[in-house]
């Protein structure tokens, strides 16, 4: 079974003890783990991980999210003995999933440094590679944007940052296909039916997925689309 998520709080109870729901949560993936024996599965440890949501505030009422460090959960089989070891990951530590960097407290800097070096990397191949004005026109609509691109659904990084991020890389995209690398923005994005190059502007992708992905929850029968 994948992409499982288990979540407990303790929204009703006037004060209570991060301890007790660490106790909670370990006591709900015990009783899952169990579930998961009976039918024949097993979690897999490596890809298992729980954090924590727990707010103080700053003596002006800000608010944040406590970094403090918590112990491993352990899961224990049927006969008592641990059988797997499910790691604490900080609030601000990014874990990957599906191929997208998320951190629980919101923070990009752990996708923008990957997406920044996917981009450095195909900056490299496209300068030192040996493919005519066709193969490489190929190969950036075929490849390069489809690395670059395929987490941008969820990313919200401002329109100054993306266009650091891409502007080597169109330089030598634009000597590899023949033109100026000072060429026009106009013409570098605009579309081939009207003679433009037809080179994508990486904000607008990130504009136009994210719009994708909303109106996919929102025609779908999902929690998620309840909630919007």
């Amino acid at each position: 079974m994948d992409d499982t998520n288990l979540y407990a709080n303790m929204f009703e109870a006037d004060r209570y003890n991060v301890d007790d729901l660490v106790d909670q949560l370990r006591s709900d993936i015990q009783v899952f783990s169990e579930l998961l024996w009976t039918t024949g599965g097993k979690l897999e440890p490596k890809k298992c991980n729980f954090t924590l949501m727990h707010w103080k505030f700053k003596e002006n009422g800000e608010p944040y999210l406590d970094n403090t460090i918590h112990n491993a959960i352990n899961i224990t089989d049927t006969q008592g003995k641990i059988c797997s070891v499910i790691k604490y990951i900080p609030p601000d530590e990014a874990t990957k999933y599906l191929g997208h960097y998320k951190e629980v407290t919101g923070s990009q800097h752990k996708q923008e440094r990957v997406l920044q070096q996917i981009i450095n990397e195909e900056t490299t191949f496209v300068a030192t590679s040996h493919m005519n004005a066709e193969l490489t026109y190929t190969y950036y609509s075929t490849m390069f944007l489809k690395k670059v691109t395929y987490p941008m659904g969820l990313t919200y990084f401002s329109k100054k940052k993306l266009r650091k991020m891409q502007q080597k890389y169109h330089c030598v995209l634009l000597q590899s296909l023949g033109f100026n690398k000072n060429m026009s923005k106009a013409v570098r994005y605009g579309s081939p039916l009207y003679t433009g190059i037809g080179i994508r502007c990486l904000y607008l992708e990130q504009g136009i997925q994210g719009l994708q992905q909303f109106i996919q929850h929102w025609r779908s029968s999902t929690n998620i689309s309840q909630l919007l």
